[in-house]
Protein backbone atom coordinates (compact mmCIF):
# COMPACT_ATOMS: atom_id res chain seq x y z
CA UNK A 1 0.00 0.00 0.00
CA UNK A 2 0.82 3.33 -0.74
CA UNK A 3 1.78 6.17 1.54
CA UNK A 4 -1.34 8.31 2.27
CA UNK A 5 -0.38 11.89 2.50
CA UNK A 6 -2.83 14.40 4.46
CA UNK A 7 -2.72 17.60 3.30
CA UNK A 8 -4.62 20.89 4.51
CA UNK A 9 -7.50 21.78 1.96
CA UNK A 10 -7.08 25.33 0.90
CA UNK A 11 -10.05 27.58 0.66
CA UNK A 12 -12.34 27.64 -2.19
CA UNK A 13 -12.06 31.24 -3.88
CA UNK A 14 -14.75 32.07 -6.07
CA UNK A 15 -14.76 36.10 -7.07
CA UNK A 16 -18.42 35.39 -8.79
CA UNK A 17 -19.97 33.16 -5.91
CA UNK A 18 -18.79 36.08 -3.10
CA UNK A 19 -20.62 38.34 -5.71
CA UNK A 20 -23.80 36.57 -5.77
CA UNK A 21 -23.87 36.05 -2.28
CA UNK A 22 -22.94 39.87 -1.42
CA UNK A 23 -26.10 40.72 -4.06
CA UNK A 24 -28.19 38.38 -1.92
CA UNK A 25 -27.65 40.08 1.01
CA UNK A 26 -28.32 43.72 -0.04
CA UNK A 27 -31.74 42.26 -1.56
CA UNK A 28 -32.52 41.40 1.82
CA UNK A 29 -31.61 44.08 3.06
CA UNK A 30 -33.90 46.07 1.05
CA UNK A 31 -37.08 43.55 1.62
CA UNK A 32 -35.85 43.83 5.22
CA UNK A 33 -34.87 40.28 6.07
CA UNK A 34 -31.96 41.06 8.04
CA UNK A 35 -31.21 37.98 9.53
CA UNK A 36 -31.07 36.14 6.32
CA UNK A 37 -29.34 39.30 4.49
CA UNK A 38 -26.54 38.47 7.46
CA UNK A 39 -26.57 34.89 6.69
CA UNK A 40 -25.73 35.71 3.00
CA UNK A 41 -22.50 38.36 3.69
CA UNK A 42 -21.30 35.27 6.47
CA UNK A 43 -21.68 32.69 3.60
CA UNK A 44 -19.73 35.41 0.76
CA UNK A 45 -16.54 34.70 3.08
CA UNK A 46 -16.51 31.64 2.06
CA UNK A 47 -15.09 32.48 -1.20
CA UNK A 48 -12.73 34.65 0.19
CA UNK A 49 -9.01 33.92 0.34
CA UNK A 50 -7.64 34.54 4.33
CA UNK A 51 -5.41 37.25 2.82
CA UNK A 52 -8.22 39.39 0.89
CA UNK A 53 -8.10 41.27 4.28
CA UNK A 54 -10.32 44.28 2.65
CA UNK A 55 -13.04 42.41 1.23
CA UNK A 56 -13.35 40.25 4.24
CA UNK A 57 -13.82 43.09 6.76
CA UNK A 58 -16.38 44.52 4.66
CA UNK A 59 -18.46 41.60 4.38
CA UNK A 60 -18.05 40.97 8.31
CA UNK A 61 -19.20 44.65 8.65
CA UNK A 62 -22.39 44.30 6.55
CA UNK A 63 -23.26 41.07 8.51
CA UNK A 64 -22.68 42.63 11.65
CA UNK A 65 -24.82 45.65 10.75
CA UNK A 66 -27.55 43.22 9.94
CA UNK A 67 -27.53 41.24 12.75
CA UNK A 68 -27.91 44.40 14.50
CA UNK A 69 -30.39 46.15 12.88
CA UNK A 70 -32.55 43.01 13.42
CA UNK A 71 -32.10 43.52 16.85
CA UNK A 72 -29.69 40.45 17.31
CA UNK A 73 -27.09 41.98 19.29
CA UNK A 74 -25.05 39.19 20.50
CA UNK A 75 -24.27 37.77 16.84
CA UNK A 76 -23.58 41.21 16.30
CA UNK A 77 -20.87 42.11 18.40
CA UNK A 78 -19.24 38.73 17.83
CA UNK A 79 -18.84 39.44 14.39
CA UNK A 80 -17.56 43.35 14.88
CA UNK A 81 -14.85 41.86 17.37
CA UNK A 82 -13.97 39.33 14.48
CA UNK A 83 -13.89 41.83 12.36
CA UNK A 84 -12.05 44.21 14.74
CA UNK A 85 -9.57 41.79 15.39
CA UNK A 86 -8.77 40.88 11.75
CA UNK A 87 -8.66 44.71 11.05
CA UNK A 88 -5.39 45.33 13.81
CA UNK A 89 -3.65 42.82 12.31
CA UNK A 90 -3.57 44.46 8.84
CA UNK A 91 -2.84 48.18 10.79
CA UNK A 92 -1.90 50.30 9.39
CA UNK A 93 -3.83 49.65 5.85
CA UNK A 94 -6.80 48.57 7.71
CA UNK A 95 -6.79 51.64 10.19
CA UNK A 96 -10.15 53.55 9.17
CA UNK A 97 -11.66 50.57 8.51
CA UNK A 98 -10.78 49.58 12.52
CA UNK A 99 -12.40 52.68 13.43
CA UNK A 100 -15.19 52.64 11.88
CA UNK A 101 -15.41 48.92 13.37
CA UNK A 102 -15.02 50.36 16.67
CA UNK A 103 -17.52 52.62 16.34
CA UNK A 104 -20.34 50.24 15.15
CA UNK A 105 -19.31 48.55 18.22
CA UNK A 106 -20.11 51.57 20.52
CA UNK A 107 -23.13 52.25 18.97
CA UNK A 108 -24.16 48.78 20.10
CA UNK A 109 -22.88 49.03 23.19
CA UNK A 110 -25.63 51.53 23.78
CA UNK A 111 -27.89 50.51 22.55
CA UNK A 112 -27.70 47.47 24.88
CA UNK A 113 -27.10 49.88 27.78
CA UNK A 114 -23.33 49.27 28.09
CA UNK A 115 -22.75 52.82 28.52
CA UNK A 116 -19.47 53.31 30.50
CA UNK A 117 -17.89 50.71 27.63
CA UNK A 118 -19.72 52.65 24.74
CA UNK A 119 -18.73 55.94 25.86
CA UNK A 120 -14.68 54.86 26.61
CA UNK A 121 -14.61 53.12 23.20
CA UNK A 122 -16.46 56.20 21.36
CA UNK A 123 -13.98 58.29 22.93
CA UNK A 124 -11.30 56.46 22.06
CA UNK A 125 -12.33 56.42 18.00
CA UNK A 126 -12.53 60.18 18.05
CA UNK A 127 -9.26 60.39 19.76
CA UNK A 128 -7.07 57.81 16.93
CA UNK A 129 -9.51 59.50 14.11
CA UNK A 130 -8.06 63.20 14.77
CA UNK A 131 -4.65 62.70 13.32
CA UNK A 132 -6.03 60.21 10.19
CA UNK A 133 -6.47 61.72 6.61
CA UNK A 134 -9.96 60.36 5.38
CA UNK A 135 -11.14 59.44 8.63
CA UNK A 136 -14.98 60.63 9.42
CA UNK A 137 -15.99 61.09 13.14
CA UNK A 138 -19.05 62.91 13.14
CA UNK A 139 -21.52 59.27 13.43
CA UNK A 140 -19.03 58.98 16.54
CA UNK A 141 -19.52 62.56 17.38
CA UNK A 142 -23.58 62.12 17.53
CA UNK A 143 -23.63 58.86 18.88
CA UNK A 144 -21.28 60.12 21.73
CA UNK A 145 -23.80 63.14 21.72
CA UNK A 146 -26.89 60.72 22.41
CA UNK A 147 -25.13 59.24 25.11
CA UNK A 148 -24.62 62.29 27.03
CA UNK A 149 -28.21 63.39 26.57
CA UNK A 150 -28.78 59.90 27.70
CA UNK A 151 -26.93 60.67 30.89
CA UNK A 152 -28.61 64.23 31.48
CA UNK A 153 -25.03 66.20 30.53
CA UNK A 154 -27.07 68.41 28.34
CA UNK A 155 -24.52 70.84 29.03
CA UNK A 156 -22.25 68.62 26.69
CA UNK A 157 -25.07 67.24 24.49
CA UNK A 158 -26.09 70.35 23.18
CA UNK A 159 -22.90 72.20 21.53
CA UNK A 160 -21.76 68.44 20.42
CA UNK A 161 -24.87 67.99 18.83
CA UNK A 162 -25.12 71.34 16.91
CA UNK A 163 -21.46 70.66 15.82
CA UNK A 164 -22.68 67.11 14.70
CA UNK A 165 -25.44 69.13 12.75
CA UNK A 166 -22.84 71.77 11.09
CA UNK A 167 -20.19 69.11 10.07
CA UNK A 168 -23.04 67.01 7.95
CA UNK A 169 -24.56 69.87 6.50
CA UNK A 170 -20.99 71.27 5.28
CA UNK A 171 -20.37 66.93 4.07
CA UNK A 172 -24.17 65.77 2.49
CA UNK A 173 -25.91 69.25 1.89
CA UNK A 174 -28.92 69.89 4.17
CA UNK A 175 -31.29 67.48 2.83
CA UNK A 176 -29.73 64.31 3.49
CA UNK A 177 -31.21 61.48 6.12
CA UNK A 178 -27.86 62.07 8.08
CA UNK A 179 -29.62 65.63 8.84
CA UNK A 180 -32.50 64.37 9.54
CA UNK A 181 -30.90 62.45 12.49
CA UNK A 182 -28.94 64.75 13.41
CA UNK A 183 -32.14 67.26 13.66
CA UNK A 184 -34.07 64.61 15.55
CA UNK A 185 -31.51 64.37 17.96
CA UNK A 186 -30.89 67.80 18.70
CA UNK A 187 -35.10 68.24 18.60
CA UNK A 188 -35.46 65.88 21.63
CA UNK A 189 -33.04 67.68 23.45
CA UNK A 190 -34.85 71.26 23.23
CA UNK A 191 -38.03 69.27 24.28
CA UNK A 192 -36.62 68.22 27.04
CA UNK A 193 -35.54 71.89 28.30
CA UNK A 194 -39.09 73.45 27.05
CA UNK A 195 -38.18 74.77 24.07
CA UNK A 196 -40.99 73.95 22.08
CA UNK A 197 -41.96 75.36 18.83
CA UNK A 198 -37.99 74.82 18.27
CA UNK A 199 -38.38 70.93 18.62
CA UNK A 200 -41.31 70.42 16.31
CA UNK A 201 -39.71 73.04 13.53
CA UNK A 202 -36.59 70.44 13.66
CA UNK A 203 -38.51 67.80 13.74
CA UNK A 204 -41.01 68.34 11.31
CA UNK A 205 -38.08 69.36 8.59
CA UNK A 206 -36.10 66.25 9.68
CA UNK A 207 -39.34 63.60 8.57
CA UNK A 208 -39.68 66.03 5.44
CA UNK A 209 -36.26 64.93 4.82
CA UNK A 210 -36.84 61.82 4.81
CA UNK A 211 -39.97 61.32 3.66
CA UNK A 212 -38.66 62.91 0.33
CA UNK A 213 -35.06 61.12 0.13
CA UNK A 214 -34.55 57.80 -1.60
CA UNK A 215 -31.94 57.47 0.92
CA UNK A 216 -33.84 56.98 4.46
CA UNK A 217 -34.56 54.04 5.43
CA UNK A 218 -38.40 52.67 6.48
CA UNK A 219 -36.52 52.36 9.66
CA UNK A 220 -35.53 55.69 10.06
CA UNK A 221 -38.59 57.00 9.18
CA UNK A 222 -40.96 54.92 11.39
CA UNK A 223 -38.98 56.34 14.44
CA UNK A 224 -39.51 59.63 13.30
CA UNK A 225 -43.21 59.31 12.94
CA UNK A 226 -42.91 58.03 16.71
CA UNK A 227 -40.62 60.97 18.14
CA UNK A 228 -43.35 63.27 16.97
CA UNK A 229 -46.05 61.30 17.56
CA UNK A 230 -45.00 61.28 21.43
CA UNK A 231 -43.87 65.03 20.91
CA UNK A 232 -47.65 66.40 19.95
CA UNK A 233 -49.24 63.21 22.55
CA UNK A 234 -47.05 65.01 25.74
CA UNK A 235 -48.79 68.45 23.94
CA UNK A 236 -52.21 67.11 24.35
CA UNK A 237 -52.52 67.19 20.28
CA UNK A 238 -53.95 63.09 21.20
CA UNK A 239 -55.77 62.67 17.27
CA UNK A 240 -52.49 63.97 15.86
CA UNK A 241 -50.21 61.43 17.73
CA UNK A 242 -52.48 58.67 16.90
CA UNK A 243 -52.37 58.91 13.13
CA UNK A 244 -48.56 59.63 13.14
CA UNK A 245 -48.16 56.32 15.04
CA UNK A 246 -50.76 54.25 12.98
CA UNK A 247 -48.24 54.90 10.40
CA UNK A 248 -45.24 54.27 12.29
CA UNK A 249 -46.95 50.83 13.12
CA UNK A 250 -47.65 50.00 9.68
CA UNK A 251 -44.20 50.23 8.12
CA UNK A 252 -42.85 48.42 11.68
CA UNK A 253 -44.93 45.64 10.89
CA UNK A 254 -44.53 45.59 6.94
CA UNK A 255 -40.62 46.44 7.67
CA UNK A 256 -39.21 45.27 10.47
CA UNK A 257 -41.86 42.25 11.35
CA UNK A 258 -44.27 42.18 14.44
CA UNK A 259 -41.28 41.31 16.82
CA UNK A 260 -39.18 43.42 16.52
CA UNK A 261 -38.26 45.62 19.50
CA UNK A 262 -39.31 49.01 17.59
CA UNK A 263 -42.59 47.30 16.58
CA UNK A 264 -43.76 46.44 19.35
CA UNK A 265 -42.62 50.09 21.32
CA UNK A 266 -44.69 51.55 18.06
CA UNK A 267 -47.86 49.19 19.01
CA UNK A 268 -47.28 49.75 22.72
CA UNK A 269 -47.72 54.01 22.16
CA UNK A 270 -50.44 53.70 19.96
CA UNK A 271 -51.82 51.68 22.49
CA UNK A 272 -51.72 54.53 25.15
CA UNK A 273 -52.86 56.98 22.51
CA UNK A 274 -55.76 55.44 22.06
CA UNK A 275 -56.71 54.81 25.46
CA UNK A 276 -56.28 58.36 25.98
CA UNK A 277 -58.42 58.65 22.93
CA UNK A 278 -61.57 56.82 24.68
CA UNK A 279 -61.14 58.55 28.05
CA UNK A 280 -61.45 61.70 26.53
Amino acid sequence: MGTVFLVSCAPVVDDAQYDLEIRRGHLNIILSKFEVSAEHYQKALDYLSKDNIEQRLTALGWAANAYQTAAKYKPAQELYQSAILLAKSNLPASQIDLLKLQNNLAQLFQVTGRLTEAESLMKHVIKASEPLEGADTSQTLSNLAVLYYETDRLDLAEPMMRRVLDLDEEKFGPNHPEIAIDLNNLAQLYADTGRYDQAETLMLRALNIEENSVEATDGQIATSLNNLALFYFERGQIKKSERLLVRAVDIGLRKLGAKHPNTLYYLENLDVVREELTQD
